[in-house]
């Protein structure tokens, strides 16, 4: 008993000191008989049969709840060890198959950013309705694989309204995108294009450069372009294709157009226009030759056109023989082409080949 107190001191001292100072109160002892104690040697409590009287019995102590009524945790039962003797299944009869009943199955379609697309700065122009034809943002039902490919449709129509403004004579025109996200709009993408077209250029002066004067007239009449007419791309090509179909009508069958120049004045935003042609000599029918296995002679050849030797050429009479030729069904689809003499006089006969 003592042993247990002696351990029981050991471990809390401090307690047991305390609760021995309170003892020695508790019995009276006189004043100079503590004051004695104190200032002589120590007092070894396992011995001290004083403090002994005043711990309870191990007996009467208690043990906690906690500990009293805890029990063992219960392990689980043990396998059938019958079960574990049993042969595993044969893999042959083993379904490798993926049971899929409940599985998630991945879409094959890929994740898509939707967006949508403003444009500005088009409609008064009257251009709107031909930027969305051909935008590259306006088409894929509005819908991108990412970012990247918004932002490269938006540098791609950016490109696109420049150009639609050059082509209606805004050559001082600039256009911008913006991409942003729209939260309020469920995470969409708000893309704008915005155009600043700018003040419009207009013909100035008009001129054909490179031919004699009867061609330059020819061509001038042709091209339909008039000083003060805004600088449209569409009028300015469909005047040079008149000029390419005038020439060989009237008689220039080698006539040649050349690469238009326009100087732009941006003080007073008008545009000079000059394009070089080169006629050619001026032509007249010679004759008819073969090339090849003839089916026909030149004097039964000579029935189809409706032209005579001496004529001044005209492309549309050499398109009529063309089609009489094909009717008969004996020549290809384009059976003529056309013979230039090395000698070039005032009037050159242009033969005519048959193939």
């Amino acid at each position: 008993m003592r042993s247990v107190r002696s351990l029981l001191w050991r471990s809390c001292a401090t307690a047991a000191v305390t609760f021995g100072q309170l003892v020695s109160v508790a019995n009276a002892q006189p004043q100079d008989a503590t004051l004695s104690n104190m200032t002589g040697a120590a007092i070894d409590p396992a011995t001290d049969p004083e403090f002994d009287a005043a711990l309870p019995p191990l007996e009467a102590v208690e043990a906690p709840a906690s500990v009293a009524n805890s029990t063992p945790s219960e392990l689980p039962p043990l396998v059938d060890e019958a079960e574990i003797a049993q042969p595993l299944p044969p893999l042959g009869g083993f379904d490798a198959t993926p049971d899929t009943g409940n599985a998630k199955m991945p879409s094959d379609d890929p994740a898509r950013i939707r967006y949508t697309l403003t444009v500005e700065g088009l409609k008064p122009v009257g251009l709107d309705d031909e930027f969305r034809s051909l935008s590259a943002l306006a088409t894929g039902n509005r819908q991108a694989a990412n970012g990247a490919q918004v932002s490269a449709r938006a540098t791609n129509d950016v490109a696109l309204a420049e150009r639609l403004l050059r082509s209606e004579g805004y050559y001082d025109g600039i256009a911008s995108s913006t991409v942003a996200t729209a939260p309020e709009q469920g995470g969409e993408v708000a893309v704008t294009i915005s155009a600043t077209p700018g003040p419009r250029y207009r013909f100035g002066s008009i001129a054909i450069t490179g031919a004699a004067m009867e061609p330059a007239a020819l061509a001038r009449e042709a091209l339909s372009l008039k000083t003060g007419d805004p600088i449209r791309s569409i009028a300015v090509e469909a005047g040079e294709a008149q000029i390419v179909l005038a020439l060989p009508q009237h008689g220039y069958p080698f006539a040649k157009v050349g690469q238009r120049s326009i100087l732009l004045d941006d003080a007073t935003h008008a545009g000079d226009y000059s394009l070089p042609v080169e006629a050619g000599p001026r032509s007249t029918f010679g004759g008819l030759r073969t090339k090849g296995t003839a089916i026909f002679d030149v004097d039964h050849l000579s029935i189809f056109p409706r032209f005579r030797r001496g004529d001044l050429y005209d492309a549309r009479m050499a398109d009529d023989l063309r089609q009489a030729l094909v009717a008969t069904a004996f020549f290809p689809l384009s059976p003529l082409s056309r013979s230039r003499p090395g000698s070039v006089p005032p009037t050159v006969p242009k033969s005519l080949i048959l193939k």
